[in-house]
């Protein structure tokens, strides 16, 4: 049977709605007429509130938008009819409550406790109906929810509820109102996870107009899931039809009732407030979020209690003692500082002078889990490491790289490359791509569209992944080369080959003779290494006696990856040395792999400073490297340490590109921090730090904090 057919059958179930709500319409009137009384509005505005739930499911159905299935329809249909004619009749009930407040002062109280345990009632079960309403469009695991958080969700919406009831004076519109945001939020959760695949963030509130638009590019279906949580919320709002308080009061009684009501509302207000803000989700709560796959936390915790995990970790924390004033003075200090340097600097000078003339185009490659876990000396093993890499003798600079992740997190590598900031003062374990607004936060790409480039990102994987799609855009990238532009490319491990993205960044530096940014984020080394799909004549066979069987397996096909990604590091290198143009490679591992942790917790005990012990897992290596002779700069490959938030500023002082101010205060602090991570930093001695020890580099370090959080200005997106 055809759509349209289809379209016609579904919309004749809420014409025959809107026609008996018609003749209710009509019943009513007649009988109100006969029996002397008046019109009540508010029963009518009810009436036509249900009317325009069953005109939506209309118009759904006449557009071809019902994606669900025909009883659920139905059903819904059926829910607001009968809510519709109902309410019609809700003066009777009224009635019978305005009898029994017209009695004596003593069964004035009783019929207010009468009242007041009505409006309870009903408040407690349309809370939970719901919370209900708002599980069921996306959560499939909605009866596997631990009460635990249900609890915690049904707590935040009676309170929402409650709230709304008060202001409105103990009307039940008010709660009604607040029933409707709920299913609102639960119905763009269904829509985001569908069109995103991730969970709708307090992020995305702020951005509304934003998402409207991306809608339009969608079609919006009516699911299953939605029409069973219209029809448990139609109920809810029913029954906020039914709460009203009695309009027999004296002017005197009715003043004070007024500043009681919003006395009451101002108290639940406070509580809610300090239920959603003073406790630690995290810890005093046990949400843990995983922020790849947010829909499951989402699906365990509950919307709710996740949502609000999620907006505490938003804020980033101020430096003690911060004012504008003084991080504005500390800014200005170091890039002044850095460009009197400048002046008598002739390497500096003479690289600055060539990238004005030639500009050349930078390649940022940022290879997943790349790595050299040789550093892992105790592990026995005849492993070379990482030939092709170690073979770069005329880098610009090499060595190790700091990083805030290890195992999983590509994104927040990506991150503290790409805007400069640590994660060591957003705050540990945080995902900004899923938290902030880019659109106002410094970048590569809009430093380099600045600078007259073209930009463009490369990810041989979904668009989607760690919100990329949206993030690039609000970055500025030009363009942004995902998943479908490798069609049919070669694979390892079903990942596509690094190789092949190299292919593509060379594709565009031959296509485009302008000056170009490109950013490529590979997939080849990605975990788990326990796919088996390693070609034979690749594998090795590496054993550890101290590491468990399942890390061995482990160990060998991430080597044997590794093998692979080195050598196709070394085709990159022989292509761009064929090119006739200038070009800059800054080439890096985003984290380790996860079995590091067990490498370093079996091999590594209790022989060494915590710090140390953690570093050893939180750094890659990376090289800054070049096709041309850089003027007034030595290509050795230097040995020089970095990390993921100063290797841009590093690099791009190396080639001799104009820095921003807060790379110039990267630069002026490197001597004292030439690394930094989440969780320590590197100092000008080479050793590793805790934040809380006293070093002879805590200026620095306070410096560095405050033209971050001064110069790191994002919204919630």
């Amino acid at each position: 049977m055809g759509s349209q057919h289809m379209a016609l059958i579904f919309s004749l179930f809420p014409l025959i709605g809107l026609v008996l709500l018609f003749v209710r319409a009509l019943v009513h009137v007649r009988m109100t007429r006969f029996e002397g009384k008046r019109i009540h509005r508010g029963s009518v505005g009810w009436f036509f509130l249900f009317v325009i739930g069953v005109i939506f499911l209309l118009v759904t159905a006449l557009r071809g938008r019902v994606s669900g299935t025909p009883i659920l329809f139905i059903a819904n249909v059926v829910a607001f009819t009968a809510s519709g004619a109902f309410a019609l009749s809700r003066w009777r009930w009224f009635e019978f409550f305005d009898k029994l407040h017209d009695s004596s002062d003593e069964k004035r109280v009783q019929s207010d406790l009468l009242i007041a345990t009505r409006d309870t009632v009903f408040i407690f079960v349309a809370a939970l109906l719901t919370v209900i309403a708002m599980e069921l469009p996306w959560n499939a695991a909605l009866l596997l929810l631990p009460w635990r958080y249900a609890l915690m969700e049904f707590a935040v919406v009676l309170a929402a509820l409650a709230i709304l009831y008060f202001i409105t004076q103990r009307r039940g519109f008010g709660a009604a109102v607040g029933i409707g945001a709920f299913i609102l939020m639960g119905t763009a959760q269904h829509y985001v996870i569908e069109f995103k695949s991730c969970a709708l963030l307090p992020t995305d509130l702020l951005s509304l107009n934003t998402a409207a638009a991306v809608a339009d590019n969608y079609l919006l279906t009516l699911s299953s899931g939605m029409m069973a949580s219209f029809t448990v919320a139609s109920a809810a709002i029913f029954l906020m039809s039914l709460i009203r308080p009695p309009h027999t009061e004296v002017r005197r009684t009715r003043a004070v009732r007024g500043l009681l009501n919003l006395f009451a509302a101002t108290v639940v207000a406070i509580a809610l407030t300090f239920f959603v803000t003073v406790p630690d989700y995290i810890e005093d709560a046990d949400v843990s979020i995983d922020y790849w796959r947010t829909i499951d936390s989402y699906s365990h915790y509950g919307f709710a209690p996740a949502f609000i995990t999620i907006a505490q970790s938003i804020p980033v924390q101020q430096p003690a003692g911060y004012s504008d004033e003084a991080a504005q003075e500390i800014v200005s200090t170091h890039a002044k500082n850095y460009d009197k340097a400048a002046e008598t600097d002739e390497g500096r000078k003479k690289a600055s002078a060539q990238f004005e003339e030639v500009q050349p185009s930078v390649v940022v490659i940022m290879n997943e889990t790349y790595s050299d876990i040789s550093i892992y000396d105790r592990l026995g093993i005849d492993y070379a490491g990482i030939p092709v890499f170690d073979s770069i003798n005329d880098a610009l600079a090499k060595g190790e790289l700091a990083v805030s992740v290890m195992g999983a997190g590509t994104c927040n590598t990506e991150f503290e490359f790409l805007t400069g900031n640590s994660l060591a003062y957003v705050g540990a374990g945080k995902y900004p791509y899923s938290l902030y607004n880019f659109t106002d936060v410094h970048n590569l790409a809009e430093q380099f569209n600045n600078m007259g480039y073209t930009t463009t990102a490369v990810h041989p994987n979904w668009a989607t992944n760690w919100n990329r799609d949206i993030i690039y855009d609000q970055m500025g990238f030009d363009q942004f080369l995902s998943l479908d532009a490798f069609e049919n490319a070669p694979t390892l491990r079903d990942w596509v080959t690094d190789a092949a993205t190299y292919d593509v960044v060379i594709d565009q530096l031959k296509n485009n003779d302008e000056p170009q940014f490109i950013f490529d984020v590979t997939m080849m080394n990605h975990g788990g290494y326990t796919t088996g799909l390693i070609p034979e004549d690749e594998k090795v066979h590496y054993h550890v006696d101290e590491l468990e069987p399942l890390v061995n397996e482990k160990m060998n096909e991430y080597i044997a990856s590794m093998n692979r990604s080195d050598k196709e590091l070394g085709y990159l290198l022989e292509e761009l040395k064929k090119l006739d143009r200038p070009v800059v490679v800054v080439f890096f591992g985003d984290h380790q792999p996860s079995f590091s942790l067990d490498i370093n917790e079996t091999l590594y005990a209790d022989d060494e400073r915590s710090i140390d012990h953690m570093a050893r897992m939180y750094h890659t290596s990376y090289f800054i490297w070049a096709n041309y002779d850089v003027a007034g700069r030595t290509q050795a490959s230097t040995h020089r340490n970095s990390s993921a938030s100063n290797l841009a500023t590093f690099a791009l002082d190396l080639v001799g590109a104009p820095l921003t101010d807060f790379q110039k205060v990267q630069a002026r602090t490197r001597g004292d921090i030439p690394a930094l991570m989440a969780y320590g930093y590197m100092g000008g001695d080479w050793a590793w730090y805790d934040f809380n020890e006293a070093t002879s580099f805590t200026t620095s370090l306070s410096d560095l904090e405050t033209a971050q959080y001064y110069m790191f200005t994002p919204s919630a997106s």
